[in-house]
């Protein structure tokens, strides 16, 4: 009894721990199991009935005990070949999900390879955009930079355009009274002054185009150079001269004829010793003796003149200055017909009236240089500047024009587009 059940105990301590040591065992082995355990019960209940003695039993326990011993190892051998397999099963179940798994990573590694490229081709994409974007944004910059420039520019140059505007008027305007200096007036040096004036404005604008302006202004420079100057007020102020040495001349007066002249000397001389009241008798009467016989004045064409009265040797002068005063009103208004004829007439006065001493030689060599002189003026052409210069302005104001239709006809479209 104790051995049958210390090995029903070790079937039963081996069942167990086959069944621990196969926890997930199959139904057919979970079923053999239970059916052993039905016989070895049948079988010990009779044994338990008739059990033998000690001597009879050792034989057959020991046989039975190694059957015992054969069925456990057969069960452990089956345990361990379900295990193995069920460990195979798992293990091959394992393998194939590492395989899945691995096949599923290599997927996913591969998708996001593909992602991670094209995110950098993505990536690449937005820095060139950005490189692309930052350089738009320097040549916005820039593109500023040069419209406020340009606008600067652009105002600068209207500031400017009005200033070169007015200079380039006052130019012309100068290049008019040069004109009306030496053409109305006969003024040279005004002309010239007028001229350079002209020539320093356009020098101010510094407009390249003006050039042939600047040129004909320096020619006519040139030729009032040339012209000879004539001293206005010089050769006035020698007339008015003239007029007031009139007075020191001296009329022609009767002349004693040389043989009573020489026989009063002679008298005198006999005389000498007489006295004075005598003397002062004789002279007295020779004198009134002397006046029978005047003196006749003769022109060079051999026209005789009479001694004038007292009453009209003042007249005479008075004309004389009055021809001299129109002489100088000729010199300052240029007429040289005018200026000579009153001066030959002075001069022919002189010569008729007055005696020929020294002051009077000073007047008429005054007066012959006054003759040589030339008012005949002959003003070169300085209108040549003027036309070029109002050429000029007329195309710069037909540029302003076209320049202000383009600008309207282009915003006329914008607003119609």
């Amino acid at each position: 009894m104790t051995q049958e059940k210390k090995s029903s105990h070790q079937d039963t301590k081996a069942s167990q721990d086959a069944a621990a040591g196969t926890e997930t065992g199959s139904a057919s082995s979970s079923m053999k199991q239970s059916t052993r355990k039905e016989k070895v019960a049948s079988s010990s209940i009779p044994e338990k009935q008739n059990t033998p003695t000690s001597s009879e039993k050792k034989p057959g326990g020991c046989r039975q005990c190694a059957g015992w011993l054969f069925v456990l190892v057969l069960i452990l051998l089956g345990c361990l070949a379900g295990g193995g397999y069920w460990y195979w099963l798992q293990l091959q179940g394992i393998h194939d999900q590492i395989g899945r798994v691995k096949a599923q990573m290599d997927q996913e590694s591969a998708s996001l390879t593909r992602k991670l490229t094209h995110v950098m081709e993505q990536s690449k994409l937005t820095d060139s955009r950005l490189k692309e974007v930052q350089v738009g944004l320097e040549n916005a910059e820039e593109r500023q930079t040069q419209l406020q420039e340009a606008v600067q520019a652009l105002h600068t140059e209207m500031n400017k355009g009005r200033f070169q505007g007015w200079r380039v008027s006052e130019s012309s305007y100068l290049l008019h009274i040069a004109n009306d200096r030496l053409y109305l007036a006969r003024d040279v040096d005004g002309a010239v002054m007028a001229l350079k004036a002209a020539d320093q404005r356009l020098r101010e604008v510094g407009d390249p185009s003006l050039l042939s302006v600047r040129t004909a202004i320096a020619d006519e420079i040139g030729q009032l150079q040339i012209v000879p100057k004539i001293d206005f007020a010089g050769l006035s102020a020698q007339l008015i001269s003239l007029q007031k040495r009139v007075g020191d001349l001296t009329l022609l007066s009767p002349r004693i004829k040389q043989g009573h002249a020489a026989e009063d000397s002679e008298q005198n001389m006999s005389d000498h010793g007489d006295s004075d009241s005598s003397r002062l008798e004789q002279v007295g009467q020779r004198f009134v003796d002397s006046l029978r016989d005047l003196v006749k004045i003769r022109h060079k064409d051999g026209q005789e003149i009479q001694f004038l009265p007292a009453d009209q040797r003042v007249y005479l002068s008075q004309n004389i200055r009055l021809k001299l005063e129109v002489a100088r009103l000729s010199l300052l208004q240029r007429n040289d017909a005018l200026f000579h004829q009153s001066l030959a007439i002075v001069l022919d006065w002189l010569k008729q009236y007055y005696r020929q001493d020294q002051v009077y030689q000073a007047l008429e060599h005054q007066i012959q240089e006054l003759q040589k002189v030339q008012l005949i003026f002959r003003a070169p052409d300085i209108s040549g500047s003027g036309k070029l210069l109002q050429s000029w302005l007329e195309k710069q104001e037909s540029a302003m024009q076209q320049n202000s239709l383009g600008e309207s006809g282009a915003q006329t479209t914008g607003e119609t587009q």
